[in-house]
């Protein structure tokens, strides 16, 4: 377990880092997979990740006995945002398992232009990439979590999500252009995409939770795979991001004060939070 921990851990470092290193016109939500695994009334958790092009913050509290309500924000470079919120439900199946249920609703919308040079090595030619991108949509997602503990260090943690998008408008186009040292610029390629309908969307996310204290950390991986029928270029120019990692840092209040007092002599049992 602990290698396998360590694996998903740099795995997320090293996707994370990629993400924000190039540009992709991806069409779907990319926020994290909120996996808060709440497990009595009153229980809260707010996460936040900050990147070098993007900012995401994750909350869900219960409010009633196996009730629990969500919300996600997530703002990027360039007018990218996110929003979604919704409604679960959550059951401890044992001392080690944890399972959540959630349906959401959300919106999503991205408008972009950026300009890319480069220059490979040993020419004297120069390359300009300009990219101009308008998505907008809103959509329904389905999302089930699963938490496990190993041992009282942290939280084994997997999400599941079906999304299906509605008033889905996606245009995208790509000029491309050369020039010899100082010559004029010379376009060499065009590339557009447009989409109006819908999509449907599957995410797996594997990760790991731990605790300090109230401070929570907290890695994922997220694999997005489409589904539905499409067309091969509307497959191509949709799921454009297969992976993403994430690294998240939060707090959480778990109120085991709500939870029913131990009998006498009776050994209190383990919360998905807390170990074993």
């Amino acid at each position: 377990m602990r290698k396998f921990r360590s694996f998903v851990g740099v795995i997320s470092l090293i996707i994370a880092l990629a993400s924000c290193s190039y540009y992709q016109p991806v069409a779907y939500d990319i926020t994290t997979p909120n996996v808060p695994l709440l497990e009595s009334p009153g229980d809260f958790q707010g996460m936040v990740a900050v990147g070098t092009n993007h900012t995401e913050v994750q909350a869900a509290v219960s409010p009633l006995k196996h009730v629990s309500l969500m919300g996600n924000i997530y703002s990027g470079a360039f007018k990218q945002k996110s929003n979604s919120y919704g409604i679960g439900t959550y059951y401890r199946l044992n001392s080690r398992f944890l399972f959540e249920l959630y349906a959401l609703t959300g919106l999503q919308s991205n408008s972009r232009s950026l300009t890319r040079t480069r220059s490979p090595l040993f020419s004297s030619t120069t390359y300009k990439d300009v990219h101009n991108l308008d998505n907008k949509y809103s959509y329904e997602k389905l999302q089930l979590n699963i938490g496990f503990n190993w041992n009282e260090r942290g939280t084994y943690l997997f999400s599941s999500g079906f999304t299906r998008t509605r008033n889905h408008s996606y245009d995208y186009s790509k000029y491309e252009y050369s020039r010899d040292d100082y010559d004029p610029w010379v376009l060499i390629e065009t590339t557009e995409h447009h989409f109006d309908g819908r999509m449907d969307m599957m995410d797996f996310s594997l990760g790991y939770a731990w605790h300090i204290g109230k401070l929570k950390c907290q890695y994922q991986v997220t694999a997005f795979v489409g589904i539905g029928k499409l067309t091969p270029e509307e497959r191509d120019m949709l799921y454009y991001r297969p992976l993403m990692g994430s690294i998240m840092v939060g707090w959480e209040f778990d109120n085991i004060k709500s939870r029913k007092p131990l009998p006498p002599g009776g050994r209190r049992k383990a919360t998905i939070n807390q170990g074993i």
